[in-house]
């Protein structure tokens, strides 16, 4: 009993330094991975919404076409204040 008791505290201990050591992400850095639906065209350049909020965006792959409206992306990277993104497979 005290070993399961130990080791669950073990556990916990190192999960919560894990999450302490994490730097928080703030800003437009916070959107990458994040899933965004076209505003407008992208072909390549256009607009997505990610939370609610419109961004010019860039299609990262705009040799396998247009991103057309109402398609999903995800952000890639950001630069620039533009979303570099990829469409959602």
């Amino acid at each position: 009993m005290n070993r399961i008791v130990l080791e669950l505290s073990t556990f916990i201990v190192y999960s919560l330094a894990l999450v302490s050591m994490k730097k928080p992400l703030t800003g437009m850095e916070s959107l990458v991975r994040k899933e965004g639906i076209v505003y407008s065209d992208l072909d390549p350049d256009g607009e997505v919404r990610v939370d609610g909020i419109i961004w010019r965006a860039r299609h990262l792959e705009s040799e396998k076409g247009p991103v057309k409206k109402g398609e999903f992306v995800i952000v890639e990277k950001v630069g620039n204040l533009t979303l570099l993104v990829r469409r959602k497979p």
